[in-house]
């Protein structure tokens, strides 16, 4: 069964372009029957989608820069069925499960809805216009989470086609932003749909609507999996690292790879680095020697908040940084330098110097709003409330969680 297959599998991110054509039988507004890359020259379709001839030139230069994707967990052992990226941003991504049962669809299409176009009516023209001419669609259902989630609107919408052997079911969610359509859903054999509705709807869920960002990609399957695996086995051939963690800072649907030593010895490079994928390789966010003169790569999963402590020769920093394009980005820098004459403290928010209660509060305001933070600390995932009171820092161990070794990460990754 499918169901059991895919679970199994390790999801990890997918996300490609472009057009196909079709007509339905399913609605009396649907779009003709354009073939292949024809649906986007035919007057005819644009006009029943909600875009005459004219508007053609405008949209495909106004669309021209598609930065939003629609995002999925798809899974490693994928057949690509189709692969398509368009100059106007468009895109159509389709997968074949490794047991040849679920196709996995993603697309971007310019919105062509009309004016007080009801959005249900459309939604059922787009399924049947670029996903399936065959598609009898079930009247698609507001789907409240996402809509909230993503702040435009998302139908999830049910369908069939075929007929006898051939028979097939589809479950998706269409989104509507103000230049664009997005499609994402599932489509297998009739007689296995009940088994998989659950998981399907499941994965639906858990969608979320990226910003591609200056980069211009988002992380596929094979450089999220491939360049994390390179930079881990490298870390452990080389003696550098032996223990991983996949944790997601910024909530974009790919993982950060966390990799220390455990033995803690300390190196020129460090011996705890925090790594994320971009470019097709493994891209190094922070390292540090952990625990030698209070040094810590601390993050604060799923806000997009790294921070690093340190101190050295009567200095402590408390530094925080933002993943913006694939790299570190400071946001915010506290400092405390002790004379070493006086045993007194002069304290800074950046280069700027402030009075030890501002320090104080300041501290306090910068942590708080991002506890718990995770150590990526050589004995361990180390979640911590970190607090400042009466001129000293206190670190509060939550709890504990054990790294991956190797082949555990191995066997998770693929």
């Amino acid at each position: 069964m499918i169901r059991k297959s895919i679970l199994a599998m390790i999801m990890v991110l997918s996300m490609t372009a472009g057009l196909i054509g079709c007509r339905s039988e399913a609605d009396t507004d649907s779009v003709p029957a354009p073939s292949g890359e024809q649906a986007s020259e035919n007057p005819e379709a644009l006009e029943e989608a909600g875009q005459d001839s004219e508007e053609v030139s405008d949209a495909d230069e106004e669309h021209h820069n598609n930065e939003l994707v629609l995002v999925g967990r798809s899974y490693t052992g994928l057949t690509n069925i189709k692969n398509e990226n368009n100059d106007d941003g468009t895109y159509f991504y389709e997968d074949l499960t490794s047991d040849g049962i679920t196709v996995i669809t993603n697309m971007s299409y310019p919105n062509s809805q009309r004016d007080g176009q009801d959005p249900g009516a459309y939604v059922i023209n787009i399924i049947c216009a670029q996903i399936d001419g065959d598609a009898k669609v079930d009247d698609p259902v507001s789907n409240d989470a996402l809509s909230e989630k993503f702040t435009y609107p998302v139908y999830t919408a049910t369908w069939e086609s075929g007929s006898n052997e051939d028979s097939k079911k589809a479950i998706g969610v269409v989104v509507l932003t103000d230049l664009y359509t997005y499609y994402y859903g599932f489509e297998c054999p009739l007689d296995y749909y009940e088994d998989n509705e659950e998981f399907y709807k499941e994965e639906l869920a858990d969608l979320s609507l990226s910003s591609i960002g200056d980069a211009g990609e988002v992380s596929t399957v094979a450089e999220y999996v491939g360049c994390y695996l390179d930079i881990a086995t490298d870390l452990a051939g080389a003696g550098t690292a032996d223990s991983f963690a996949l944790i997601d800072v910024d909530a974009d649907g790919v993982p950060e790879l966390a990799a220390v030593d455990s033995k803690g010895e300390q190196r020129e490079e460090g011996n705890a680095f925090l790594f994320t994928s971009g470019n097709k390789e493994a891209v190094k966010l922070l390292s540090v020697n952990a625990g030698y003169d209070g040094a810590h790569i601390y993050i604060s999963a799923g806000k997009n908040t790294i921070l690093e402590t340190g101190g050295m020769m009567g200095t402590e920093f408390y530094t925080l940084y933002d993943i913006a394009d694939g790299k570190p980005e400071k946001t915010n820098e506290l400092k405390a330098i002790c004379d070493p004459e006086t045993d007194e403290y002069t304290y800074y928010e950046g280069e700027t110097g402030i009075t030890e209660k501002q320090y104080a509060d300041e501290f306090a305001k910068l942590i708080r709003e991002f506890d718990p933070f995770t150590g990526i600390d050589t004995d361990g995932l180390n979640e911590v409330n970190i607090s400042f009171k009466d001129g000293f820092v206190d670190y509060e161990t939550v709890s504990t969680q054990k790294y991956m070794t190797l082949d555990e990460l191995k066997d998770k990754l693929k």
